[in-house]
């Protein structure tokens, strides 16, 4: 019993001691006068790593290069996608010209039952078999 007491009082101190430690280095940047804000803003990168590549040991060189290249083309993008969005709208105003009346409102009914949530009216899941069967041993 006081093996298990002590263990668990060196586990509180360590706790306690961690803490103490994290809290007064928050207190440090917090503290100081706007440098520390500073260079966090610097510091935030200007664009995402594509996927993986954290995993394949890039440098910060090459991290702020591949930063660079995605401002680079950004603004491209972005006008790509808004025309490829005008498209898309244009494409389907023609599509829909081409329905009837009635097919137009029966479109729009099937569209907004995509749209709602699965009631609560839902039939609970079967237990599965393997379950049921270490019951009955």
């Amino acid at each position: 019993m006081r093996r298990v007491s002590r263990v668990s009082s060196i586990f509180v101190c360590c706790l306690l001691v961690g803490f103490v430690v994290s809290q007064s280095g928050w207190a440090q940047q917090k503290s100081s006068s706007g440098e520390t804000t500073k260079k966090a803003k610097q510091a935030k990168p200007a664009g995402r790593l594509p996927d993986l590549y954290r995993q394949a040991g890039i440098s910060v060189f090459q991290r702020k290069q591949i930063y660079d290249i995605q401002k680079k083309y950004r603004d491209e993008i972005t006008a790509l996608r808004k025309q490829l969005k005008e498209l898309e709208s244009k494409r389907d105003g023609e599509i829909e010209a081409l329905l009837s009346d009635r097919q137009k409102a029966d479109l729009i009914k099937l569209k907004n039952l995509r749209k709602k949530p699965a009631t609560s009216s839902a039939k609970p899941k079967p237990k599965s078999k393997a379950t049921t069967t270490d019951k009955a041993k």
